[in-house]
């Protein structure tokens, strides 16, 4: 390295350290108070330069970011009581670049910093918030004192995002960052010093180093989730959005401020996944799930490419003349290990990490293509039905991404049928023009699972919907349960009132199929007559239908099972 004089003048120790802890360059380190100079450090081990402690985390560190050609920093202490700042990053094959200050002197100790932060309630950069948070938790684990950290997400973000553009975005953070500074400026008057920070466009992190325990933590993580909650004013519409607030308290969730802040950031994720009360504790008793989730999200990522995602599919007749008239899209991954894993064990995942974009597209199109395939092969007219997942109902370029599967595979749209939820109807000011545009397209639009949510009548007025689906979970106690059977006769009645039709789930018994014959039911769907079941076998199973199999007669109590 050139040494000029304002190199050498630097506050900071620059050093170029090899795998095994030897000095092969360095400059700077006007600051440090050692007997050998700069120019006499090469060649030596960061053990006999450094002061004792800070060498020791020094040296743990080189291996590790050699291994993750990643950069890394922290906050360590020398066994004489000095902060140092260690930032570590890679510089070869077996060299890294290691800059080191003394936070002692005439430097502010990041205790002091961390006070004044939280007395002016600045919003700290991300790097020094870290910073700050390695050396608090080195100083809880020191002295035993705990400290909470809060990670805080956002559920429904990602669908807000794709209606607004890129200044809306930030007007929204903004907002965001406000209200946690205006709770934070309040808690810490009574409990002590706070800081937050801003790790990306739409989580946070907030650090309270007084917390004498988890029940204040939970207290600060309540005065957020509902200051949070509340609607924000953006662009002429009021935007509301459901907190996440993930909490770890160290010294016993984390003993490092890397592994405190994954592991808040693992209970934010588990909080949105449950979608309970929003607020969430990282305890030990996780430990195994969180193990096991981090492993599926990083082979999730591998799963489109090495072709292990697959689509079955269970065929819907028509009850009254027994006629097969779609099929439904079931997304399956056959996972190298775990075998077949249902959607209801990773689409969650996929949701949190954002992969679901992706996903949804290539289940949209390999159910035209399989579709494209059957109309092939036989006579019989079907369409598809598929469930995607309202994120991608969210994205700006919808109608863009649908034209360019039909294109792409060649696809009638109105052979196409997309399950939507209760929940996204609930929303109608913002799902109303995209169920419009989806339907002048041709597309059929049908209500999943029809009875579980909380849609009201008014609601379903106002879309263009085509089919309502009778939850499985009524048609169970259809022919012995009044009450459930008094629920399908409404909703059939409901769909046929509005113009729809009505397709009953879960079908599994012939007094099932009796009662629903009888009450007007359009379609069926269950095990009794087909599960689901991957392409090859759904083309043969057709076939065999085509050749005379059929199960009319079902209400007459004929043999179904032999379908």
């Amino acid at each position: 390295m050139a040494r000029t004089s304002l190199i050498m003048a630097l506050p900071d120790m620059v050093l170029v350290v090899h795998r095994d802890g030897r000095i092969l360059d360095s400059l700077g380190g006007r600051t440090f108070s050692f007997d050998l100079g700069p120019e006499a450090w090469e060649g030596q081990s960061v053990e006999e330069v450094l002061p004792a402690g800070v060498a020791q985390q020094l040296q743990s560190h080189l291996a590790r970011v050699l291994r993750t050609r990643q950069p890394l920093t922290d906050i360590t202490r020398a066994d004489d009581g000095r902060d140092f700042e260690l930032r570590l990053s890679v510089h070869g094959r077996e060299r890294v670049l290691c800059v080191v200050r003394d936070l002692s002197g005439e430097h502010q100790t990041a205790a002091e910093y961390l006070q004044t932060a939280s007395t002016t309630g600045e919003t700290l950069a991300r790097d020094t918030f870290l910073h700050l948070l390695n050396d608090a938790v080195n100083t809880s684990r020191m002295s035993e004192r705990p400290l909470a950290l809060l990670a805080i997400g956002f559920m429904g973000y990602e669908e807000v995002c794709h209606s607004i553009d890129g200044e809306g975005q930030s007007i929204l953070a903004r907002q965001m960052s406000s209200r946690i500074d205006e709770v934070l400026a309040d808690a810490s008057e009574r409990l002590g010093a706070m800081v937050s920070t801003q790790l990306s466009v739409e989580q946070f992190a907030v650090l309270a180093s007084s917390v004498t325990g988890g029940e204040q933590a939970l207290e600060i993580a309540q005065q957020l989730s509902d200051a949070l909650a509340k609607p924000y004013n953006l662009e002429a519409r009021e935007i509301t959005l459901r907190p996440a607030v993930g909490i770890a308290v160290a010294p016993q969730d984390g003993n490092s401020g890397e592994h405190l802040l994954r592991n808040a950031m693992t209970a934010m994720e588990e909080s949105a996944m449950l979608d309970r009360s929003g607020i969430e504790r990282y305890t030990d008793t996780r430990r195994l799930r969180t193990e096991r989730r981090q492993d599926l999200i990083e082979e999730l990522r591998w799963a489109i490419s090495e072709d292990q995602l697959t689509l079955h599919y269970q065929p819907v007749f028509q009850l009254r003349d027994a006629r097969p008239v779609a099929i439904e899209a079931f997304l399956r991954w056959q996972h190298p290990l775990r075998g077949v894993l249902n959607a209801a064990e990773f689409v969650p995942l996929a949701e949190a990490t954002g992969q679901i974009q992706k996903i949804s597209e290539w289940a949209l199109a390999q159910a035209c293509r399989d579709l494209m395939s059957i109309r092939a092969s036989s006579s019989m007219t079907l369409s598809v039905s598929v469930n995607l997942s309202r994120h991608y109902f969210s994205r700006l370029d919808l109608l863009d991404s649908l034209n360019r599967v039909f294109e792409e595979t060649c696809f009638d749209p109105a052979w196409l049928q997309l399950d939507i939820t209760e929940r996204m109807l609930m929303r109608p000011e913002q799902v109303g023009p995209v169920l419009g545009a989806l339907k002048k397209l041709g597309i059929g639009l049908q209500v999943d699972d029809f009875g579980s949510g909380y849609t009201s009548l008014k609601q379903m007025r106002r879309f263009p919907l085509d089919a309502l689906k009778i939850d499985g979970a009524f048609n169970d106690g259809n022919g012995r349960a009044p009450d459930d059977e008094a629920v399908c006769r409404s909703v059939i009645a409901l769909a046929h009132a509005y113009g729809m039709r009505c397709i009953a789930e879960a079908v599994e018994t012939s007094t099932q199929v009796r009662f629903l014959r009888d009450a007007g039911c359009d379609d069926i769907q269950g095990s009794l007559f087909s599960r689901e079941m991957p392409l090859d076998a759904l083309e043969v199973f057709l076939e065999q239908f085509h050749q005379g199999r059929s199960f009319e007669g079902a209400a007459e109590d004929t043999d179904i099972a032999a379908l």
